[in-house]
């Protein structure tokens, strides 16, 4: 079942270009296929899954449920799919866009899966519940590390502001990981450096000149 933050998941895709379907993930599986994506995601030619979650407190490890974690192992890690995986978290209490330092205002983050799994690694034996800001009433080792989402997906950030039809949502910044592998242009191959240069004389000509034999 999607969570509430689906919808402006997909308004913030739609608006970079990407074409989504909520219902397609059901064809990589046979029945009901319990545990399936979100949303399935494509742009040029390229595709990736999409697993929203939302709380207003914390996210818990747990909601990213064992048949979810085993269809993205299936259908996504595993070959021949070899399919990106990603986990949208939306997490906060009040009004997204509101003072940080007055509010917790809903905040996202486009996580990747590979690093959702080591972050579950690492946090589990804490406590199962990433808080949204950690603070007093959480463990000591939690606040000695300052473990909480802000900190831990800060590099996958989806920060809110104004999307290119100048609605307000959740935007995907150029130093997101996601927008350079899917919105970005690809870099130039650089298979030509594996070729000797020509002169200026063989360029004209389209061919080059071979060596004469000294024999």
């Amino acid at each position: 079942m999607a969570d509430k933050n689906q919808p402006g998941m997909m308004t913030m895709l739609h608006e970079f270009g990407f074409i989504t379907r909520a219902d397609i993930t059901e064809r990589f599986a046979t029945g009901d296929a319990p545990g399936r994506a979100d949303i399935m995601v494509a742009r040029g030619g390229r595709s990736c899954m999409v697993e929203c979650k939302y709380s207003e407190n914390g996210f818990d490890l747990d909601e990213w449920r064992d048949n979810q974690r085993e269809w993205s192992d299936i259908y996504c890690s595993a070959a021949p799919f070899s399919t990106q995986y990603w986990l949208c978290l939306t997490l906060g209490s009040d009004r997204a866009g509101l003072d940080q330092t007055r509010f917790s205002p809903k905040r996202s983050w486009l996580v990747p899966r590979e690093f959702m799994l080591e972050v579950d690694k690492r946090f589990r034996p804490i406590q199962k519940t990433i808080p949204y800001r950690v603070g007093p009433g959480y463990s000591l080792e939690l606040q000695a590390k300052g473990w909480d989402a802000i900190k831990l997906f800060a590099s996958f950030e989806l920060p809110w502001g104004k999307l290119p039809s100048e609605k307000s949502g959740w935007t995907v910044p150029s130093s997101h990981i996601f927008y350079q592998m899917y919105v970005a242009p690809p870099a130039l191959p650089m298979f030509l450096d594996l070729y000797p240069k020509q002169s200026d004389e063989e360029s004209q000509n389209g061919c080059s000149t071979p060596e004469r034999s000294t024999a």
